[in-house]
C-alpha cells in the first residue's frame, strides 16, 4: 500500500474516478481525522483548516506552499505543527451578521460565495468557513469544515470548484436529494432529483446525511455543538442502543403499553383493523374543506405586507390560550378571528356547529376537535416525497353561538384539559419506525413542548437521520399567503354562483372568422370564468392601476404562498402548534378503539374472548327448543321462526355469530335478544 502523502486539494482530482465513496467508505476515511481535531480540542487548539505552510531548503530558493491538510494511506489527515490556539473575534459576527443570530438569511446558489470584505454569512471555496475570514476560529468553527468535508467525500463534490460549492449550499439541508454522478469528468456536476432522476440518494445513510446538514449550518446556535457526539453518531451509524431508550412509563402523562400477551397481541390486531388509512380519512391525511375551519388562517389580516401583522395577534398556541384551553375557560373567537377580513367564517362556524350538535344527538358522543399541535411527515417506506400533514394533538371542545346585536359572538370552550393523541396517527408511526405514542396528553403535567421532546427522544435514538423540528413561532409569510389564497377561493366562488350558468352562452360574442378569431371556450373563461385583478392586487404586484386606456386587464400569475425548506426534505419532519383547527374528525370507529385500549391496559379476561380464539375445538351443547310456547319468548318486536331459534339459542349457554344480508332481520334479533 503506498504510503505517499498526497495534498487533499490535488486528491479530489481523481477521488471520484472508480465510482461514488459508500457510507463505509466515507466513515473510514474522515473518521481519523475527526478523532485529530478532538485530540486537538483536549490540547486546547483548533485545528489548521484552510492554512499552509511555505518550505525550502535555502533561502535563495523559491519557497513553496504545502496544505496542512492531505491524504495518506487511503486516510485523511492533518499537520498538527500548525494547530495553534482558537482566535475569537465574536464581535464582529455579531455586529456585522445579526441576521445570523436570527437564523433569517438565505443561502442559496453563487449568492453564498463569500466577497473578500466578509459582507454576509455564506459558503466560502475550499475547506473553512467564513468565520475564519472575519478573524475567529474556534472549535465550532472546526465542526462547521469538518462537516464541508464529510459532505464532500459523501457527495462526491469538490468544495474548491465555484458549481460543487454551488450545488452543496443548495443541497446541503437535503444531502439525500443530491443523486449520485456516475462519472465526474464524463457525467460532470451532479443533478437534484427534481431534474427527472431517481428520487432521492439511496446509498447516503440518513445519519450522514443528518450529520452533513447539522455541521455545516451557518448559524453558530443551530450548528452541531459537541465532536465527542459526532464522533459516536459516525461510528454507531447502524446501531440501535435499547439501553439508551427512555422509560415512557415513568413520564407523567405518558401511557406506555406493552403487547407482549397473546391476548394483547390480538386485541391489537383487531384493534388496528378499525384504522382507515385510505386518503379519505382526515385523520391521516388532513386536506382543508368546509368541514374544517382553520382559525389561524382565519385570525389573520388581509394586509398589503406581511410585515404589518403581530404574531401575538394569531390564534397559535401560546400563554394565554394555553391557559384557558387547560384551565376549560371560554374563548371568544371574535377577539382573535377577523370576520371583517373572511367573510366565510360565519357560515363555516355554524356549520361545523350545527354538525357537532347533530353528531351528539344521533350517536352519543362529540366529534368536534381542536386541533393544537400538526405533524407534518413522510412515509419514507412507501412514498419518500410525499409529505403528509396529519393532526397529532385533538382536543375536544364545544362551540356555542351567541346572539348580538352587530357581530354574533362565537365561543369556544375545552371540554377536557387532556388533548387526545390521533389514534390512527400513532398506529401508522408505530408500524413504520416504532414510535410509541399515548393515549392522551395531560396539558395539565406535560405541555406541547414537553411532549415534542419525548417524540424527538424517541427518533433521535432511532439513529435514522430523522430531524424533528419545533415551529413554535408562526411563519408569517406562508400564514399570511396562505390567508389571501383563502379568501380569494371564496371570493372567486361567490361571483361564480351570482353569475349565470356556463351553458347559457347565447349572449357571448365569438367568432372563428380568421379575420377576427375569438372562439367560444376562450371568450367563456373570458367572461365567466377568469376574475380581474382587484386594487389591492395591483399594490402588491407594484402596478398602481390597470392599463383601462387600453381597455385591458393584463393578465397577472397568482403568487402562491412559498413552501418552507423543511417541506422538501423527506427526513425533516415538522411538530406544528401553530396551525389551530376547528372541525369535525370521523370519530364513529374511534371509540371502539379506546374501548380496545381499555381493555389492552387494564388486561381483561372473558370467557367469550378465550371460547373464540381457542385452539381448542368447541363443542356445541344440544338444546331442545320448543317454538310452540311463546309466553317464553319475551319478543317486543315481531320475529319469524329462524329468527325465534337464533333468539331461543342463546339459552343454551354458549356464544355463536348470526350472518345475513341486509333486510333479513339482524337488528330485529338483535332487539329482542337484549329484551
Amino acid at each position: 500500500m503506498p504510503t505517499d502523502k498526497i495534498y487533499f486539494k490535488k486528491f479530489l482530482r481523481t477521488a471520484w474516478d472508480k465510482g461514488d465513496y459508500s457510507t463505509d467508505d466515507v466513515i473510514a476515511f474522515v473518521l481519523p481525522l475527526f478523532r485529530k481535531v478532538c485530540g486537538l480540542h483536549e490540547m486546547g487548539l483548533v485545528a489548521p483548516f484552510g492554512n499552509v505552510r511555505k518550505t525550502g531548503l535555502r533561502g535563495d530558493i523559491a519557497q513553496r506552499e504545502e496544505e496542512a491538510l492531505f491524504v495518506t494511506m487511503q486516510v485523511l489527515d492533518i499537520d498538527e505543527q500548525l494547530a495553534h490556539a482558537p482566535v475569537y473575534n465574536l464581535d464582529r459576527i455579531r455586529t456585522l451578521f445579526p441576521e445570523a443570530q436570527s437564523r433569517n438569511f438565505e443561502v442559496v446558489g453563487k449568492t453564498n460565495l463569500i466577497v473578500e470584505d466578509g459582507s454576509y454569512p455564506a459558503y466560502i471555496p475550499g475547506y473553512q468557513s467564513f468565520e475564519q475570514v472575519l478573524g475567529h476560529h474556534d472549535p465550532l468553527t472546526d465542526i462547521f469544515c469538518l462537516g464541508a468535508i464529510l459532505g464532500s467525500i459523501a457527495l462526491g463534490l469538490d468544495l474548491y470548484e465555484p458549481d460543487d460549492l454551488e450545488t452543496f449550499a443548495a443541497v446541503r439541508s437535503n444531502p439525500s436529494s443530491y443523486v449520485e454522478r456516475t462519472g465526474r469528468d464524463k457525467a460532470g456536476p451532479g443533478k437534484l432529483a427534481d431534474e427527472g432522476l431517481p428520487s432521492f440518494n439511496n446509498r447516503l445513510h440518513p445519519t450522514i446525511a443528518r450529520l452533513i446538514t447539522e455541521m455545516t449550518e451557518l448559524d453558530r446556535s443551530c450548528r452541531a455543538q459537541d465532536l465527542y457526539d459526532v464522533i459516536h453518531r459516525l461510528e454507531h451509524y447502524r446501531d440501535f442502543d435499547p439501553e439508551k431508550t427512555t422509560d415512557l412509563s415513568q413520564v407523567k402523562g405518558w401511557v406506555n403499553k406493552e403487547l407482549s400477551e397473546r391476548d394483547a397481541f390480538i386485541l391489537n390486531k383487531l384493534r388496528n383493523r378499525l384504522f382507515d388509512t385510505s386518503r379519505r380519512n382526515r385523520l391521516l391525511y388532513y386536506k382543508p374543506n368546509m368541514r374544517f375551519v382553520n382559525l389561524t388562517v382565519s385570525s389573520v389580516p388581509v394586509v398589503l405586507h406581511y410585515q404589518s401583522i403581530r404574531p401575538e395577534h394569531l390564534f397559535i398556541w401560546n400563554e394565554e390560550l394555553a391557559e384557558k384551553l387547560q384551565g376549560m375557560k371560554e374563548i371568544v373567537l371574535n377577539k382573535y378571528l377577523r370576520f371583517e377580513d373572511h367573510a366565510y367564517l360565519p357560515s363555516s362556524l355554524d356549520r361545523v356547529r350545527v354538525e357537532s350538535q347533530r353528531a351528539i344527538q344521533e350517536y352519543g358522543f362529540n366529534q368536534l376537535k381542536l386541533v393544537i399541535v400538526f405533524l407534518s411527515w413522510h412515509n419514507l417506506k412507501e412514498d419518500p416525497q410525499e409529505r403528509i400533514q396529519s393532526p397529532l394533538l385533538l382536543l375536544p371542545v364545544q362551540l356555542k353561538k351567541n346572539k348580538k346585536l352587530k357581530e354574533d359572538h362565537y365561543i369556544i370552550k375545552a371540554l377536557d384539559n387532556a388533548a387526545e393523541v390521533n389514534p390512527v396517527l400513532a398506529g401508522q408511526l408505530r408500524e413504520l419506525y416504532g414510535i410509541r405514542l399515548p393515549d392522551l396528553v395531560d396539558l395539565d403535567e406535560m405541555s406541547p413542548e414537553q411532549f415534542y421532546q419525548q417524540v424527538k427522544t424517541q427518533i433521535d435514538e432511532a439513529n435514522q437521520g430523522i430531524a424533528l423540528n419545533y415551529i413554535g413561532k408562526p411563519r408569517i409569510r406562508l400564514i399570511h399567503g396562505e390567508a389571501h389564497q383563502t379568501v380569494n377561493n371564496y371570493r372567486k366562488r361567490l361571483r361564480q354562483q351570482s353569475q349565470p350558468g356556463v351553458s347559457s352562452y347565447h349572449q357571448i360574442p365569438y367568432s372563428y372568422k380568421p379575420e377576427h378569431y375569438q372562439p367560444l371556450g376562450l371568450e367563456i373563461f373570458r367572461s365567466r370564468i377568469k376574475t380581474d385583478a382587484g386594487a389591492l392586487e395591483f399594490l402588491t404586484s407594484g402596478l398602481s392601476e390597470p392599463d383601462t386606456a387600453a381597455g385591458a386587464v393584463p393578465l397577472r400569475e397568482p403568487e402562491l404562498y412559498q413552501l418552507a425548506e423543511s417541506e422538501n426534505n423527506p427526513y425533516s419532519w415538522d411538530f406544528d402548534v401553530c396551525h389551530m383547527v376547528l372541525g369535525n374528525f370521523n370519530y364513529k370507529k374511534m371509540s371502539l378503539v379506546r374501548d380496545y385500549n381499555v381493555v389492552i391496559d387494564q388486561q381483561w379476561q372473558h370467557p367469550v374472548f378465550d371460547a373464540l380464539f381457542s385452539q381448542q375445538p368447541r363443542t356445541l351443547k344440544e338444546h331442545a327448543f320448543n317454538l310452540n310456547r311463546p309466553d317464553d319468548w319475551h319478543h317486543v318486536i315481531q320475529a319469524d321462526p329462524t329468527q325465534t331459534k337464533a333468539i331461543l339459542q342463546s339459552r343454551a349457554g354458549y356464544s355463536y355469530i348470526i350472518q345475513g344480508p341486509p333486510g333479513t332481520g339482524k337488528s330485529q334479533t338483535i332487539t329482542n335478544l337484549i329484551a
